[in-house]
C-alpha cells in the first residue's frame, strides 16, 4: 500500500471484514492475505483514512491511499 504520494504505508491493519482474519503491512507496505470472491478488504492505520474495498471476480484493492486531513498538516 502506498499513498497518493507514493509513499510505502507499514505496519497498516488489513482484515477481512466480519471475520477475525486479518495482517499487517510489512516494511515496504505489502501483505498477503487469502481473500474469496465477495469478501470486503478493512484497511486502517494511524494517519490515514479507513478504507474499504470489496473484491468482485477475484480479490482486489486500491493501490493508494488517502491520508487524513490532520496528519497533512
Amino acid at each position: 500500500m502506498t499513498d497518493k504520494e507514493n509513499n510505502r504505508i507499514p505496519g497498516a491493519t488489513v482484515r477481512i471484514k466480519g471475520t477475525n482474519k486479518g495482517t499487517t503491512t510489512d516494511a515496504n507496505g505489502n501483505f498477503s492475505l487469502d481473500v474469496a470472491q465477495g469478501q470486503t478488504l478493512e484497511f486502517s492505520s494511524v494517519g490515514m483514512q479507513k478504507l474499504k474495498s470489496r473484491s468482485a471476480n477475484r480479490p482486489a484493492w486500491p493501490s493508494h491511499w488517502n491520508r487524513t486531513a490532520a496528519s497533512r498538516k
